[in-house]
Parts: C-alpha cells; structure tokens; sequence
C-alpha cells in the first residue's frame, strides 16, 4: 500500500516537473537534468499525505505545492554538491550537475529551480485563499533561508574547520534536512 502510494506521487511530481521546468534552452535542460533524477520524493508524499486530511486543498493545489517541495530540494543539492560546498562529483547515481554541465550553469540552474518553485506557488494554486497562500510561501522562505536549511548549510560548512559538538551535529541535521520535512507535513493543514 506504501509502496503503490509512494510510486503514484513519484510519477505525478516527476510528470509535473518535467511539464513545469520546459526543455527549451541550456538552462531548463540543467534544471531538469537535476530535478527529473530518480528521487524517492518523501517530502512530496509527505504533502500529499498532510493534504488528505484537509478537505479543502485541491489535489491539483497539492501536486502543485508537492512540485514545489521538490524543486526546492533540488536546488540545495545541486548548490550543496557544488566545489565550493562539499564538491561531490555524482548525485543520484550520475554525475552532478555541475560536472554535467559547469559551475555556473549548476549555480544558475539551482537558482532558477528555487525562483520555479515560488512562482508556481503565487501562480497556480487558485482555489487558495490569498492569505493563506501568503502564509504558506512565508513558511516556507524560512524553512529555506539564513535561519533555516542555509543556516544548516553554514553549520556544515563550519564542520569542515572545526569538529562540531553533538548538539551542532543535530541542529545541523534539523534546519538542513527537518525544516523541509516539517514544511512538507505542515503545508497541508496551513491551507
């Protein structure tokens, strides 16, 4: 039963990304290279999940907002594998963006994943109030920003220096890899 809910998200958001994202130009090429690789997509099945007990979000809302978790996760792996970060060379069993593409392309191409996922989320959710959608893009900044998965980003970058204490190994780990998963559990109720 987990297993067929699990496929059925994958190849809803997967079908959705590669729809969103367009394949016209260098750009949008990098973009779903990286955002069309095999994913498990927890934080996806997390909003549809988080969604179901809200009667009054639409599923195509709740494939957009899933779409958007993804895309946004897509980015912070690009920019995490980056030489400048941890300088991974394969993400997802083949090589990593930049390695595929150059670093600029891969900067850019994270960026414009993360410009995506907030545009489709003030653009195509239009059976949500404007508040809420408000309110739910707000969370989500923060989930993602200074004081949020980039400020874990600074906390592991810091670890390459200094040996973290255990309690900066799990804030780390909370604003980095948790922030996402309780936006994505939240975001069905914030509607």
């Amino acid at each position: 039963m987990l297993n067929t809910f699990l496929s059925q998200v994958r190849d809803q958001v997967s079908r959705n990304i590669i729809k969103t994202v367009g394949q016209s130009n260098l750009i949008e090429e990098a973009m779903l290279y990286s955002a069309s690789a095999d994913s498990k997509m927890i934080r996806a099945a997390l909003i549809f999940a988080s969604g179901k007990i809200n009667k009054s979000i639409s599923d195509k809302s709740l494939l957009t907002l899933a779409t958007a978790i993804e895309l946004i996760h897509t980015y912070s792996l690009i920019h995490d594998d980056l030489p400048a970060l941890d300088n991974d060379d394969y993400r997802r069993n083949k090589p990593s963006n930049h390695k595929k593409f150059s670093e600029s392309t891969a900067i850019l191409s994270g960026d414009a994943l993360q410009s995506l996922a907030f545009e489709i989320l003030s653009d195509e959710m239009k059976d949500i109030e404007a508040n809420k959608q408000i309110k739910l893009i707000n969370c989500l900044s923060n989930k993602i920003g200074p004081i949020g998965m980039v400020g874990g980003q600074i906390i592991d970058l810091s670890s390459k220096k200094n040996q973290l204490s255990i309690d900066e190994v799990n804030e780390m780990h909370n604003l980095k890899t948790a922030n996402l998963f309780s936006f994505s559990c939240q975001s069905g109720a914030i509607i």
